[in-house]
């Protein structure tokens, strides 16, 4: 089978400058991203425009002058959606720069330090196609997943990150009130067609998204029945 490799930094030589900077990973997918030292892995917004819908942006993780200067060159955003309400990041800051409207899950609304304009919940369809999953028992009361069935791509802010290279995985289980219950959660994702998952820390996959799901919901459960359900 031929392999689609995601053009990583350190294969592509690229500093972590360079990804602080919006570009495209595949058509009308456009990634940045700003590196953590305590999480020691990198925070991903995204800026989507698939089949020639309005774009939106994803859980933007940065917005200096120079990054928002970068999106004058790209397709125009419509709007703002959160995953949950530790990714509200630097909405604001393109909420105002555009003048768009920020979406967040309904369930994390009264965390958020500023209040959204619009909520979604479970089964939300958006203008452009993508679909809301609420997955429980994760980091945040409200998170979710955003779905694409017909380009076959999952957002996940925080439910799965991009670790190790072109695989995914949940998070330590300290990130958790309890991994049993998370992983109990995550069971909805199963059976979906999907074939890129945009995470919302480490790296992209770009391909056998369904398959590297299952895979890591196996990794979960044996972590779980190895140290147990709330062992951190």
């Amino acid at each position: 089978m031929k392999k689609i490799p995601y053009q990583h930094y350190e294969h592509a030589g690229m500093s972590l400058p360079d990804r602080a900077f919006p570009h495209r990973i595949t058509e009308g997918v456009w990634l940045w991203s700003t590196y953590v030292d305590a999480l020691e892995m990198d925070c991903n917004g995204y800026l989507i425009q698939t089949q020639g819908q309005q774009a939106f942006i994803v859980d933007p993780p940065c917005a200096g002058p120079e990054v928002l200067d970068a999106f004058l060159a790209l397709p125009k955003p419509h709007s703002v959606i959160l995953t949950n309400v530790d990714h509200q990041r630097a909405s604001r800051a393109f909420q105002e720069s555009f003048g768009i409207p920020v979406f967040a899950p309904e369930v994390d609304t009264p965390l958020l330090d500023n209040p959204p304009d619009h909520t979604y919940r479970a089964g939300t369809v958006f203008p452009n196609g993508w679909q809301s999953i609420a997955l429980q028992d994760q980091k945040t009361p409200g998170e979710c997943a955003l779905y694409h069935p017909q380009s076959r791509m999952l957002i996940v802010g925080d439910a799965l990150i991009g670790q190790p290279f072109q695989r995914v995985s949940m998070l330590p289980a300290e990130f958790y009130a309890s991994k049993r219950d998370a992983l109990q959660g995550l069971q909805v994702l199963r059976g979906l067609d999907i074939e890129m998952i945009l995470p919302g820390h480490g790296d992209p996959v770009v391909q056998h998204g369904a398959a590297l799901i299952q895979e890591a919901l196996l990794d979960g459960a044996r972590s779980v029945m190895e140290n147990g359900s709330d062992s951190h």
